[in-house]
C-alpha cells in the first residue's frame, strides 16, 4: 500500500498550474517556438519521470509516480558477511562507523534499465550527463519549470553514493559499493521478471576498495557527485553542495591512486575496456566544481590531446559518448569551458565524422539501443554550433531529435508518452510486469512517461515486442544522453511549458501537483510580509468671540514605511501692484488669543514589500566557517529595493581568534541584471553593492576598499559578491585589518544596494506644526494696500542618513501663484465664506499624481482626501506587465504571481496585464501572455 503523500500542494486551476511550473525561477529572455517545430520544452519535463520509475529503495512511494512504491528493502539490511570484494580491513573499518554493525544500508538509487541491477557506474555517468546538461543550459530547465524535479533526482543519486562510501578520518575513501545484485540472480529466478516491488530477496552486493579497484565505477561516481554539487550551488544549497565535493574529490582520488576495472560481478553487461577516461574525467569535473564552475586559468590536465582521437599518448577508437568511453564528452567539456577552445572543437568534428555525423535528411541509427548514441551525437553537434556559431550543426541534431519524437516513418515517438503514439509493450519490468515470459509480448500495464526507448534501427525498422530488446528497452545511459540533447533544443527552439503540465490532471501515473522542492535540496525561504496602516489625527482649534472652528485632517500613510521630510521655499519672480485705496471702520469684540498646537505621531517601520534578494556575511574566524546563508549567527538582510541595509554575524567560536575570509555574499544573480547576451556580465551587472560601514560589536572598523577585484561571484559563478579580507592563497583582499574576535564579537556590514530596476521604497512620516492666533482689539484701519505676490516654490525632499532599508528620494513640488490682491482690514464677526484649497503631489518611479482637496467651511471645518492612485493618460503596452519597455517570460511571472495572490499590481500594471480585455485579471490572461510570447497568437489586445 502506498505511503501517504504529504507534499501534494493544493490544486489550482490547470491553467494556472502550468503557467507557474513553466515559468518559476526564470530568469532569461523568452524562448520563442515555431508552430512546426516539437514541443522541446514538454520533452524535457517527461523525460525526468523516467528517473522516477527506476527509483529504487524504500523511498519510492513517495514519488511522484501513482504506481510505484517502496521496493528491494533488503538491500538496507546488505550483510557485510556476503560482500564481494571486500578485504578484511576494510570489512573491519566500515563496522567500526557502523558501530559494530555486520550488516550495511545500500538501499536507494536507481534500477539500470528494465532489470533491477544497480550499478554505480551507469548510475554515475547518467547523473553525470543530467547535471552537465543543467551546467550547460540553466535556462531550458528554468524554462520548462523542472529544475526542482531535476535536483530531487540529482540528490536520490547523490545521497546513494554518499550512503554506500565509507570514508576514513582524512577524508580517503576506505570501500564502496559499485553493484547491488547480479546478472544471474537478477535475470534467471523464477520471479525475475516482476515488478520491483514483490521483490522480497536478499540481493548480492559488490565492492572495491584499494585491493580490489573499481576505478570505472568510482570515475563516474566523483564525475556525477561533483557535476551534481554545481547545481545544488547553484541554487543555493552551499552545505549539501560542499559534501558533495568532499566525496566526490575523494572518490576521484582514489580513481587516480587505483586506475583499474573490475568485472566482478559485472561480467560482460558493462566490462569497461579501460579507465583511464573515466580518470581525466572525474578530475575535470571535480576542478570545475572546487572552482565555481570554471577551470583554475593555472590548470593543466592530466590527459590532454596529442592527435586525432589520442589523449597522452593513450589511444581510442573515436567511439561516441558512453558508459564506457567518455572521450568525446571530455573534449565537449573542455571546449565549453574555454579550455583551448579550438583544439577540442577540431576533436569534436573530427568524432562526430568519424560517427557517421549528423545530417537533416537521415537518422543515424548506430549500434543497439540507437536512440541514446543518436542524443550522444546530437551532444556534439551542439557543442559545436554553441562554440562555433555553426546553426547547420544545431539543425542537424534538431532533425535528429525531431526523428526520436515521433517523426518517422513507423509513427512512433521513442519517448514514451510523448506525441500520440509510443511503445506499449516495452521491456520494462516495473512498467510491464506482464505475466513472467518477455515472450507473450504482453501490454504494459503503465505508460512509464518519459522513457527514452533504443527506437528504430538504421534500416528503419522498429518492433514494438517486449522480448526485443534493442527496440523497447530503456537504461539510464539512454535518458542521460536524451538530457544533453534535449536542453539545448529548448534554449535554441523553444516550446510549450503548459501543455504536459495540463495534461498531468488526466494521467493516471503521474501525481499532477506533486512537490518536488521539498526532496530536491532547493533552499526555501519562508516569507512573512506584516502590512501596516498607521492613521494619523491632527486637530486645529481656533476660538474667536463668536466662532469656532475645528479642522480634522485624517492623513494615511503608506504601508509600513516612513519617510521623513525637510521642506525649503523659495522665491521667485514677484509682481507689485497699487490698488485704489479704502476705508472700512469695523467695530469687534476683543478676542483671546489661543495658540493651537498639530501634534503629530511618527511612526517608522522596517521597509517592506516583497524580497528580491538576500545578501548575508560569509568567511571564517578562529577556523570556524559562517559561509550559509543558514549559518549560526547569521543575520542577513533581506533587499526589497535600492537603499540602505545591515547584515551581521555573532561570532560562534570558543576563544579570541582572527577573522581569516570575510565576504558580503548575494545571490542576485549577475546575468539576470545585465544585458542579454553580454560577454562581460559582472562588469554590466546594474546591481551594485556598496559597503558603508564595518563594525566589530558596534566599534567601526576602518575600511580602506573596495580593492581593485574585490567585486566578483559567489562560489556558483553567477551570484554577486564583495570580497572585504581574505588571507588565503591569492584572493589576498586585505580592506580591513584582520581583527579579533571572540564570543561575543559580532560583525556588521553597513551597505547600499543599487541599480534595482524599479526597485526603490518610498517611506513616509508625519511633523509637528504650531498654529498661533493672535487678539484682535477694537479697531478702525485705514488700509491703502500695494501686494507684492511672490510665485512661492516648495519643494519636499525625503532624507534620512540613519535609515536602513530602502529609501525613496521623492520630489513633491507645490506651485502657488496668486495675482495681484489687495488686502483691506482685519476683523471677522461675520460667517467666513467657504474656501477650498487644491495641493497636488507629483511622485516620480513610477509616475504617481496624489490629488488631496481640503475645504475648509465656518463655523464647521472638514477636511476630505480623494486619491487617484495614478495618472490615468498614462499609456500602457499590453504584456508589458513589469513596465520595462518589453514583453517577455519575466511578464509571465509577474502576472502569474499577482494572480495567486503573491504580489499586488498598480494601476498601470494592471492595465497592461488585461490581455484578455474581459474585465477580470484571471488565469486566462497568463495563458494569452503565454501564447503570445511563444508566438501561438500573433496579437494581444490594445492599450
Amino acid at each position: 500500500m502506498r505511503k501517504l503523500r504529504k507534499r501534494i500542494t493544493s490544486a489550482v486551476t490547470a491553467a494556472v498550474i502550468g503557467v507557474t511550473s513553466a515559468v518559476a525561477a526564470m530568469s532569461t529572455a523568452s524562448i520563442s517556438v515555431n508552430a512546426a517545430d516539437e514541443n522541446y520544452v514538454e520533452a524535457l519535463q517527461m523525460s525526468l519521470y523516467f528517473y522516477d520509475a527506476n527509483h529504487c529503495g524504500g523511498d519510492v512511494g513517495e514519488n511522484p509516480l501513482t504506481w510505484r512504491d517502496d521496493c528491494h528493502m533488503q538491500d538496507a539490511t546488505a550483510s557485510l558477511d556476503n560482500a564481494q570484494g571486500l578485504s578484511a580491513a576494510s570489512k573491519s573499518a566500515i563496522m567500526e562507523q557502523n558501530g559494530g554493525s555486520s550488516t550495511v544500508d545500500v538501499s536507494g538509487g536507481y534500477h539500470d534499465a528494465g532489470d533491477h541491477i544497480k550499478f554505480s557506474m551507469t548510475i554515475g555517468f547518467s547523473i553525470t550527463s543530467l547535471a552537465w546538461s543543467y551546467f550547460s543550459y540553466p535556462e531550458a530547465y528554468e524554462a520548462a519549470g523542472c529544475t526542482d524535479h531535476l535536483l530531487y533526482i540529482l540528490k536520490n543519486a547523490c545521497d546513494y553514493f554518499m550512503k554506500v562510501t565509507y570514508l576514513d578520518s582524512s577524508d580517503d575513501v576506505i570501500a564502496f559499493c559499485y553493484q547491488v545484485a547480479s546478472e544471474g540472480e537478477d535475470h534467471n529466478g523464477s520471479n525475475s521478471w516482476s515488478a520491483p516491488e514483490v521483490q522480497d530477496w536478499t540481493r548480492t552486493t559488490f565492492w572495491a576498495d584499494s585491493s580490489h579497484p573499481s576505478g570505472d565505477a568510482s570515475g563516474q561516481m566523483a564525475a556525477a557527485l561533483a557535476a551534481s554539487s554545481l547545481a545544488f550551488r547553484n541554487n543555493g544549497n552551499t552545505a549539501y553542495a560542499d559534501e558533495c565535493l568532499k566525496y566526490a574529490q575523494a572518490l576521484e582520488e582514489f580513481t587516480k591512486k587505483y586506475p583499474a576495472a573490475t568485472y566482478d560481478g559485472v561480467g560482460s553487461m558493462y566490462a569497461s575496456g579501460q579507465t583511464v577516461d573515466d580518470v581525466a574525467w572525474s578530475e575535470v569535473w571535480c576542478q570545475l566544481a572546487a572552482n565555481n564552475g570554471k577551470l583554475p586559468s593555472s590548470y593543466t590536465p592530466s590527459y590532454v590531446l596529442t592527435g586525432d582521437k589520442c589523449y597522452t599518448g593513450n589511444n581510442y577508437d573515436g567511439y561516441m559518448y558512453c558508459w564506457d568511453k567518455v572521450w568525446s564528452g571530455y573534449a565537449a567539456l573542455l571546449a565549453e569551458v574555454g579550455y583551448n577552445t579550438n583544439t577540442y572543437v577540431n576533436e569534436m568534428k573530427t568524432e562526430l565524422n568519424g560517427q557517421g555525423g549528423l545530417s537533416t535528411s537521415s537518422y543515424n541509427a548506430a549500434g543497439w539501443g540507437a536512440s541514446r548514441y543518436n542524443c550522444a551525437l546530437q551532444m556534439l553537434a551542439h557543442h559545436i554550433a554553441d562554440a562555433t556559431g555553426d546553426d547547420s550543426y544545431a539543425a542537424a541534431a534538431k532533425y535528429q531529435m525531431d526523428v526520436i519524437l515521433g517523426n518517422n516513418s513507423t509513427g512512433y515517438s521513442f519517448l514514451l508518452g510523448y506525441g500520440d503514439k509510443w511503445a506499449t509493450r516495452v521491456h520494462h519490468r516495473a512498467a510491464n510486469p506482464g505475466t513472467g515470459n518477455p515472450a507473450d509480448n504482453t501490454e504494459a500495464l503503465y505508460t512509464a512517461y518519459g522513457t527514452l526507448v533504443g527506437g528504430m534501427d538504421s534500416s528503419g525498422n522498429y518492433e514494438d515486442h517486449q522480448n526485443s530488446y534493442q527496440f523497447t528497452e530503456p537504461a539510464l545511459d539512454y535518458n542521460g544522453c536524451f538530457a544533453l540533447a534535449i536542453a539545448p533544443l529548448v534554449v535554441k527552439y523553444g516550446g510549450d511549458a503548459t501543455t504536459f503540465p495540463a495534461k498531468l490532471a488526466s494521467i493516471a501515473e503521474i501525481e499532477a501537483n506533486y512537490d518536488f522542492s521539498s526532496g530536491s535540496g532547493t533552499v526555501t525561504t519562508t516569507e512573512t510580509t506584516t502590512t501596516t496602516t498607521t492613521t494619523t489625527t491632527t486637530t486645529t482649534e481656533t476660538t474667536t468671540t463668536t466662532t469656532t472652528t475645528e479642522l480634522v485632517t485624517t492623513t494615511e500613510t503608506e504601508p509600513t514605511t516612513t519617510t521623513i521630510e525637510t521642506t525649503t521655499t523659495k522665491e521667485a519672480d514677484t509682481t507689485t501692484e497699487t490698488q485704489p485705496t479704502e476705508t472700512t471702520t469695523t467695530e469687534t469684540q476683543p478676542t483671546e488669543t489661543t495658540t493651537t498646537e498639530t501634534s503629530a505621531t511618527t511612526t517608522e517601520s522596517t521597509p517592506s514589500g516583497e524580497v528580491v534578494g538576500n545578501v548575508w556575511l560569509a568567511g571564517q574566524a578562529g577556523g570556524v566557517g559562517f559561509w550559509n546563508l543558514e549559518a549560526a549567527g547569521q543575520n542577513p538582510a533581506a533587499v526589497t529595493g535600492n537603499g540602505q541595509y545591515k547584515a551581521s554575524w555573532e561570532f560562534q567560536g570558543d576563544g579570541t581568534d582572527n577573522i581569516e575570509c570575510l565576504i558580503l555574499q548575494s545571490d542576485f544573480n549577475i546575468y539576470a541584471y545585465a544585458p542579454e547576451g553580454t560577454t562581460n556580465p559582472l562588469d554590466e551587472c546594474s546591481v551594485k553593492l556598496t559597503i558603508d560601514k564595518i563594525t566589530l560589536d558596534g566599534v567601526e572598523i576602518a575600511y580602506t576598499g573596495p580593492t581593485d577585484g574585490c567585486v566578483t561571484t559567489g562560489d556558483d559563478g553567477v551570484s554577486l559578491r564583495v570580497n572585504i579580507l581574505n588571507t588565503w592563497g591569492n584572493a589576498n583582499i586585505k580592506d580591513i585589518v584582520g581583527s579579533g574576535v571572540s564570543l561575543t564579537d559580532v560583525m556588521e556590514v553597513t551597505f547600499t544596494v543599487s541599480g534595482l530596476p524599479g526597485g526603490d521604497v518610498t517611506t513616509e512620516s508625519t511633523t509637528e506644526t504650531t498654529t498661533t492666533t493672535t487678539t484682535t482689539s477694537l479697531t478702525t484701519t485705514t488700509t491703502t494696500t500695494t501686494t507684492t505676490t511672490p510665485q512661492q516654490t516648495t519643494v519636499t525632499t525625503t532624507s534620512d542618513s540613519d535609515l536602513i532599508g530602502p529609501t525613496n528620494t521623492t520630489s513633491t513640488t507645490t506651485t502657488t501663484t496668486s495675482t495681484t490682491t489687495t488686502t483691506t482690514t482685519a476683523t471677522t464677526t461675520t460667517k467666513a465664506p467657504d474656501k477650498t484649497t487644491t495641493a497636488t503631489t507629483t511622485t516620480k518611479a513610477p509616475d504617481k499624481t496624489t490629488t488631496a482637496t481640503t475645504t475648509t467651511k465656518a463655523p464647521d471645518t472638514t477636511t476630505s482626501t480623494t486619491a487617484t492612485t495614478l495618472d490615468p493618460n498614462v499609456e500602457v503596452t499590453i504584456g508589458d506587465v513589469n513596465m520595462d519597455g518589453k514583453i517577455s517570460i519575466k511578464d509571465i511571472i509577474l502576472l502569474n504571481k499577482y494572480v495567486v495572490q503573491m504580489v499586488d499590481l498598480n494601476e498601470h500594471q494592471l492595465k497592461a496585464a488585461a490581455c484578455k480585455e474581459d474585465g477580470t485579471i484571471n488565469s486566462e490572461d497568463v495563458v494569452a501572455l503565454m501564447s503570445y510570447i511563444v508566438e501561438l497568437v500573433e496579437t494581444l489586445p490594445t492599450k
